[in-house]
């Protein structure tokens, strides 16, 4: 028997740590067919502030929010040192973290016995090929990174949440956010810390709740005000270390981002209530259109002419199913044994927000729907998914007990009690034959289709596409390397970058330094 059930786990945990691999190695192979080693767009900035002096940490200490994370630093050096400043090897990088984000939800999967299918369909959208842009710019790998933090931090705070409070899970609590907040992060940390905070806001309230309000109490009011009061304070003194933990490390980032500069290419100078009075429909019609990307890529409906009221129903139906997995989530007390999947889906809502607040600048509705924050994005879609399969395990779970109890109760081995059981279970098995148990049946297999198909979609058009990009990359590769000879047109065109002047720079700095296309060992 033991030898069964040690075959089981063996098969069990190939089943949920194969696909991640497999996952791994698929995005590997992507990047390699659409891709060359060389420089463009957002690496022309880095290259004129940083490369320079590769090893000095002066331009760190500029105004550049984006790229003076201290995690680059380190980064960029072994870059430059070991690999002649690879593009290729930020994108592996990135690809390598965000297998680190697939391995969390792996760990999670695993442990709560995850539905196998909703399992397969998660990690279809953990190595979508809908994050395009972000696989072919190295420049982004730092993203994956982040992303693959906030996934460890919520996993952490979920088993310290369901009383594994070891004292590694508590240090981890400390030293996670600081870390992330401070060396990798950077403009994402405005929602990964807004989620913490709620979540440890949740926390204090349970468990002032579980410790004190369950607990009849003598009728003394002032007094037990008073005690009640200082119980409160005590709780959350309990949470204070983990509290500060993010809000100091944000309160520093928010303080440097005060001082810095960003470039926007193409942003409107016009103020947000300017743009509203002029089109107070753009704002909704951004942030629908944000949820509308995870089913269809702005490219995909560019191209195909796909009508913009299509466009808008699909946005609306994610977030009607973002509602539903909320109201699933609560109804089912889902959130009392784990809050995982519940972090996943307010941090997701929240990128939703941040993004469209922060891009409705360049006023163009279809901005917020570009491949680069699909990573973002689907943060939302994987605490759907997860909460969708544990409500199918609760439900499984009841099948199981009355399965059981019955067994014991036609041996005739039980007692009054089991009666009563198998009768309460039963009560409980008739409940799932109503609509609203039918409807949640309907809605898991239809949320499931809709995004096997669209992934199926996003998967079909990359693939296809993937050898048009390489041609693209060869032909910047013979650019850059003949950038001396080549007009203005021509070099916006190659480099997509908005400075001529500076992109000649940063290939003279590469190419005096014998870096990327110009190193002896390209």
């Amino acid at each position: 028997m033991g030898v069964r059930k040690k075959k089981v786990s063996i098969f069990r945990k190939i089943f949920y740590y194969l696909p991640i691999y497999l996952g791994l190695i698929f995005v590997v192979f992507y990047i390699n067919m659409s891709t060359v080693d060389v420089v463009y767009t957002d690496y022309i900035r880095l290259i004129n502030s940083y490369l320079e002096n590769v090893y000095s940490f002066k331009p760190y200490m500029q105004l550049d929010i984006f790229t003076r994370l201290p995690i680059n630093y380190l980064e960029r050096i072994i870059n430059v040192t070991f690999f002649s400043y690879s593009t290729t090897f930020d994108m592996v990088l990135g690809a390598v973290s965000l297998f680190a984000s697939a391995f969390v939800i792996a760990r999670y999967s695993y442990g709560r016995k995850i539905n196998k299918l909703i399992y397969l369909v998660i990690i279809m959208v953990v190595f979508s090929l809908n994050k395009w842009e972000m696989y072919t710019n190295g420049s982004g790998w730092v993203h994956f990174l982040a992303f693959a933090m906030f996934f460890l931090n919520y996993l952490v705070l979920d088993r310290v949440y369901r009383g594994k409070n070891t004292n590694l899970n508590k240090r981890l609590l400390i030293v996670i956010p600081i870390f992330t907040i401070l060396f990798v992060a950077g403009p994402y940390s405005a929602t990964y810390a807004l989620t913490m905070l709620l979540a440890y806001a949740y926390m204090i309230l349970m468990d002032f709740y579980r410790n004190n309000l369950m607990v009849t109490l003598p009728r003394k009011k002032k007094k037990e005000d008073k005690d009640l009061f200082s119980k409160f304070a005590n709780t959350v003194k309990g949470y204070m270390p983990y509290i500060m933990a993010v809000l100091i490390p944000l309160i520093m980032y928010m303080i440097s981002r005060k001082y810095s500069i960003e470039e926007h290419a193409g942003a409107t100078k016009k103020s947000m209530s300017q743009v509203f009075a002029e089109n107070p429909l753009i704002f909704p019609k951004m942030f629908i259109k944000s949820f509308s990307s995870m089913f269809i890529g702005s490219d995909y409906a560019i191209y195909n002419h796909v009508p913009n009221s299509l466009v808008l129903v699909l946005g609306c139906l994610l977030i009607l199913i973002y509602l539903y997995a909320l109201r699933i989530n609560i109804r089912k007390k889902i959130y009392l044994k784990t809050i995982f999947p519940m972090l996943l889906i307010i941090s997701g809502g929240l990128n939703h927000l941040l993004i469209t607040l922060s891009r409705w600048i360049f006023l163009k509705e279809e901005y917020v729907m570009s491949s680069r924050y699909a990573l973002q994005y689907q943060v939302g879609i994987i605490g759907i998914l997860l909460t969708f399969a544990l409500a199918i395990k609760r439900e499984d779970l009841t099948t199981k007990k009355l399965k059981k109890s019955n067994k014991k109760i036609k041996s005739g081995f039980h007692k009054v009690s089991d009666k009563i059981y198998v009768s309460n279970i039963k009560q409980e098995l008739e409940k799932k034959k109503s609509k609203k148990i039918y409807l949640y049946d309907i809605i898991t297999v239809a949320v499931c289709i809709l995004v096997i198909v669209s992934q199926f979609v996003f998967y079909k058009t990359e693939l296809a596409t993937a050898p048009y990009r390489k041609n693209f990359f060869e032909e910047r590769k013979q650019a850059a390397l003949n950038y001396e000879n080549l007009s203005d047109k021509e070099i916006k065109k190659y480099f997509q970058y908005k400075s001529v002047e500076k992109t000649k720079e940063a290939l003279k700095l590469l190419k005096d330094r014998k870096l990327n296309v110009f190193s002896e060992n390209y």
